[in-house]
């Protein structure tokens, strides 16, 4: 954003007073200093106080202090709100029924889940690797898998990965259609560390390595970081992983009779109703208008 819909705001400030404007954030953007640095450049700490009526943080302060981490001043929070990150109350309910069921039941092999998110990054780090270890070790392999490469992985190394995987105990799908049902009935996940990926974990995983995006932004580091301090995931770099490591790390992870982020979810120690929490925040605003 370069500014370009402060007129509109201003318009409506103007012309529609029962109109009101919120702004969501996520759990984290960007390394502290760096957000600090460019929101004072771009007087963006002065539009958060006078332009909007609420400030929404999609995560949980006692993970990620979002409003301290970004120095956000006492009279903006006086209009902030942490809403809990952004989950599916149904999709959990049914998660954990589905969880239930799986451990009841006896399967013939366990189940891992690998996906990258949208695709655009680490098809070779993650799936490629991945692919790597279940030839190296397929003798040894006593699991199935599923890779999901996202739908913007380069069709080439789709291509390339669906030959790779001809002869080993795992599907490839560029997307699905149910990815709560598919990580509430499997028994690991890996997956990257971005904002939706991270609450697909929290909120329907049994145990998770995550392997957070090393360039760009710092969000999934920090993200992953927070994360793995807490026990709830445990984060690895996949460029200094090798085939064995990785392989050590998979079979580690399904050794474990117990579910860690399932205990996340009943204990409260994580906030995921934010959809919830923020409907309700905007239904309050909308109300202030009648």
């Amino acid at each position: 954003m370069c500014g370009e819909l402060l007129p509109t705001f201003e318009w409506i400030k103007d012309n529609q007073s029962t109109t009101k404007l919120a702004y969501g954030m996520r759990d984290i953007i960007d390394d502290y200093q760096i957000i600090q640095r460019r929101w004072t450049q771009d007087d963006i700490y002065s539009v958060l106080q006078n332009t909007y009526d609420k400030i929404l943080i999609y995560g949980d302060p006692r993970l990620i202090s979002t409003a301290k981490l970004y120095d956000i001043p006492n009279e903006t929070m006086a209009k902030t709100n942490y809403c809990g990150y952004i989950s599916d109350k149904l999709w959990r309910e049914t998660s954990r029924t589905i969880h239930n069921q799986s451990n009841q039941t006896h399967k013939k092999q366990p189940q891992v889940i690998v996906t990258i998110g949208g695709g655009d990054y680490y098809g070779p780090e993650i799936i490629g690797a991945y692919l790597a270890m279940l030839k190296e070790h397929q003798s040894h392999i006593n699991f199935e898998s599923v890779l999901i490469t996202g739908p913007l992985l380069n069709p080439d190394l789709y291509r390339q990965y669906k030959q790779q995987a001809e002869g080993l105990p795992v599907t490839i799908h560029s997307s699905v259609e149910r990815i709560p049902e598919l990580l509430a009935g499997s028994d690991a996940l890996i997956t990257t560390a971005g904002y939706n990926s991270a609450v697909d974990a929290l909120s329907y995983a049994k145990q998770t390595l995550m392997a957070p995006r090393m360039s760009m932004r710092q969000e999934q580091i920090l993200r992953a970081r927070a994360l793995n301090e807490i026990g709830a995931v445990k984060m690895f770099d996949p460029n200094k992983t090798t085939a064995n490591e990785l392989f050590e790390l998979v079979t580690q992870m399904l050794k474990r009779s117990n579910s860690p982020l399932q205990q996340f979810r009943e204990s409260n120690k994580i906030d995921l109703d934010g959809s919830l929490r923020a409907a309700a925040i905007c239904g309050e605003l909308m109300a202030l208008t009648i």
